[in-house]
């Protein structure tokens, strides 16, 4: 979906990302503390391009160079994911965490196509969940400037509620979509009944603006919600 609007849209690019979202177009009021992101640990980005964990089980690598991307995430002796070509997406920062706490290990890696304009900040997030037979599930989606800071304790509890980004596409006007999940038996889960706020769609304009527009119905925004909850992938990672 955020790949489809974005050939169609031509508009103002000269915006900025605050961490994980827009701050002209936030899914907080300004001036408004966010909720603070979830425990995790950084493994590597482009300023920590080496890791290995102190029992040696999880090694990370994220380097590049003109010619070559070298990238690998490998735990337990199993790699999970690498790369070591210069084709997108290209990983820029793999976290560790317990985000469904159930005190297995879990990964979160952040990936870019690196395109032109606001499709530059179009981001890949690839979650693996650690489980019981020492295999993973595995979720998959595309958001916004996607960073750690899209992975909230809202209820101060641990269990992580997670962001995502897209833009719908009115007739009249463009919108940031935010919408929140929890993970749950796996899965991303729509969380925005229980996340007051949410959905919130930011009217993309010339101006900053935090306001939940008025412009677009409650079925119009709920049939939106719904196709980006049916865009979320998942698989399995057996060992």
């Amino acid at each position: 979906m955020i790949k489809t609007i974005l050939m169609v849209t031509v508009f103002f690019l000269n915006i900025s990302v605050a961490h994980a979202y827009f701050e002209d177009y936030p899914p907080f009021k300004f001036g408004q503390k966010p909720p603070a992101t979830i425990k995790t640990n950084l493994l590597v980005d482009y300023d920590h391009p080496d890791y290995k964990s102190s029992d040696g089980k999880v090694v990370a690598r994220l380097a590049e160079t003109p010619d070559t991307f070298d990238f690998q995430l490998k735990v337990d002796g199993v790699i999970l994911q690498e790369k070591k070509e210069r084709e997108t997406p290209f990983a820029y920062a793999v976290y560790e965490a317990d985000l469904d706490k159930n005190g297995l290990r879990d990964y979160i890696i952040f990936s870019s196509e690196r395109g032109c304009g606001l499709a530059s900040q179009i981001s890949i997030v690839d979650l693996y969940l650690g489980k019981a037979d020492g295999g993973y599930d595995c979720i998959h989606y595309e958001t916004f400037g996607a960073g750690i800071e899209d992975f909230v304790d809202y209820n101060k509890d641990g269990h992580a509620k997670v962001f995502i980004i897209d833009m719908y596409g009115g007739d009249k006007h463009n919108y940031f979509a935010y919408s929140v999940y929890k993970i749950q038996d796996g899965k991303l889960i729509n969380a925005n009944a229980e996340t007051k706020g949410f959905p919130k769609f930011i009217w993309y304009t010339e101006k900053k603006n935090d306001k939940n527009t008025k412009h677009l119905t409650i079925d119009e925004k709920k049939q939106f919600i719904q196709k980006m909850d049916s865009q979320i992938k998942y698989s399995v990672f057996k060992k």
